[in-house]
């Protein structure tokens, strides 16, 4: 990931404010020039106050392009990581680990 590019910047916020136990990309789309114009995010917090760390990021983070997000607690993660089919069970698989 490009330092700077909106993907880092998100990052960079979750991680100084939110303190994740990992954040996933699980999506981007790039345009025909390979910019990234979207994209989506997963976020594994140790706390359990979800919705605030959602209204925070789409509120607070500069982004200029459109991103999504879905956050995890450390204990939904770790139960629905191990059931197969899951949609956590797919993240942990196949997408791309930023942090942890």
């Amino acid at each position: 990931m490009e330092k700077g590019s909106p993907i880092d910047t998100v990052s960079c916020f979750i991680i100084s404010h939110f303190h994740p136990d990992k954040i996933i990309l699980f999506s981007q789309k790039k345009d025909l020039s390979g910019n990234v114009t979207s994209f989506k995010l997963c976020i594994v917090s140790p706390t359990d106050n979800k919705e605030e760390i959602e209204r925070s990021v789409y509120l607070d983070a500069d982004c200029e392009i459109p991103f999504d997000l879905l956050v995890y607690t450390r204990s939904e993660w770790e139960q629905l990581i191990g059931e197969l089919g899951s949609f956590a069970w797919k993240l942990n698989r196949t997408g791309l680990v930023i942090y942890e």
